[in-house]
């Protein structure tokens, strides 16, 4: 075995071990996972992981090192090891302080994918039957006696030629051996017209930009958006596969993905339907649900204008649940500076935080296609919790 052969060997062992021990312990490793370009057509995903110094032999010996048998006994107790400071340069000391070393791993996404169904125990996707349409297209998997040249298939001709020559006695080895081909041995591949099932899948990504998303819960808002999208699309790689976004204050606009993850210091009132009603008009308009897999994600942080939650819950129940697969809410942490002093207020117009994740729950709790999940950007697991909430039933 070659130098250069041998450590690719050596290599492609290492990634294996150290796969082994990402899939292990996957939930560590989940929030840490970016999605990025692959290679081939292929996406990967990139994760750090922290590795330590190679031990090295180094000559000499330390001018404060001291061979002797000092104080106790053999096998006592020493304690932690003091921590000389300009290790890690920092003089605090403290552990996390100093620079970290990290190898990147690259894992194929329908790989990592597979591990992460797997350790949060979720079933794959059924695309509902009726929005199930076929398309019709061709399929070489045939061999006609006739064509043009450009089709021939050169195996299935000479087998052809070696038959009939065989046959006739034109090929007996060792004495004949040439093989003549003529018109009658060619073979030519030729299509036929099948028709095979194509799911189409649309997300809806909807939010509350009324101040209700403070930096972190935008970072965990993004982080989750990116697996929801990756999850469905990995279920509908036969079809066609789109996603919008809309935000919303007391108007609701549809926008990009950048900015639907900005952070935005809008103050105007919170009208849910809005950002529903201008969901609807799309759907009508682009995406018939007798052709699309519809999936609504909601995020707000449970406010609304008190007069609005029955036009809401009229929406989810006459127009939106009966054409999504499922809907999805997530509750962010409520991030309004004003509102222990609306608390205290007699103020009755507005709702309290959580009220839209309590009205869905209690009007609509006979839906079997709904989902409703807390996000928290001061704890990442929420966002873990939140996708297996979303995706538990399998819709």
């Amino acid at each position: 075995m070659s130098r250069v052969s041998g450590i690719k060997q050596d290599e492609a062992e290492f990634m294996a071990i150290i796969k082994g021990l990402i899939r292990k312990n996957l939930g560590k490793y989940i929030l840490r996972a970016r999605f990025i370009g692959g290679r081939q057509g292929k996406n990967l995903i990139a994760i750090a992981i922290a590795i330590i110094d190679i031990p090295t032999f180094r000559y000499g010996w330390p001018d404060d090192f001291i061979v002797s048998q000092g104080e106790g006994k053999p096998g006592d107790d020493l304690g932690p090891v003091p921590r000389d400071p300009d290790e890690d340069g920092s003089k605090e000391g403290g552990e996390g302080d100093g620079e970290s070393r990290h190898i990147i791993v690259e894992i194929e996404e329908e790989e990592f994918l597979e591990w992460f169904g797997e350790y949060l125990k979720l079933p794959k996707i059924k695309p509902k039957g009726e929005r199930t349409i076929y398309e019709e297209r061709e399929k070489w998997n045939t061999i006609h006696r006739l064509g043009p040249k450009s089709t021939v298939e050169i195996r299935r001709t000479y087998k052809e030629a070696l038959k009939r020559s065989t046959a006739t006695g034109e090929y007996m080895p060792p004495d004949k051996v040439n093989i003549i081909i003529i018109p009658p041995d060619m073979r030519f591949r030729a299509f036929q017209k099948v028709k095979e099932p194509k799911n189409n899948a649309v997300i809806a990504f909807m939010r509350d930009i009324s101040g209700s998303m403070g930096l972190p819960e935008v970072e965990a808002l993004s982080v989750l958006c990116d697996y929801c999208e990756r999850w469905l699309r990995a279920s509908y790689r036969q079809g066609a596969f789109e996603i919008f976004y809309i935000v919303h204050d007391h108007n609701a606009e549809e926008v990009n993905r950048r900015q639907f993850l900005s952070v935005r210091e809008n103050w105007g009132g919170t009208i849910v339907s809005t950002a529903h009603e201008l969901f609807i008009k799309i759907i009508a308009e682009r995406y018939p649900p007798s052709q699309w897999n519809i999936y609504p994600f909601y995020f707000s942080d449970g406010f609304n204008w008190t007069t609005d939650n029955d036009k809401y819950i009229k929406l989810m129940r006459e127009e939106i649940l009966p054409i999504a697969n499922q809907y999805n809410y997530g509750q962010t942490d409520i991030q309004r500076p004003w509102l222990d002093a609306y608390r205290d207020s007699k103020a009755d117009t507005f709702s309290l935080p959580g009220t839209i994740g309590n009205v869905l729950r209690e009007q609509l709790k006979d839906a079997d296609n709904i989902a409703t999940a807390t996000i928290s950007g001061k704890d990442q697991q929420s966002v873990i919790e939140a996708i297996k909430k979303f995706f538990e039933k399998g819709n």
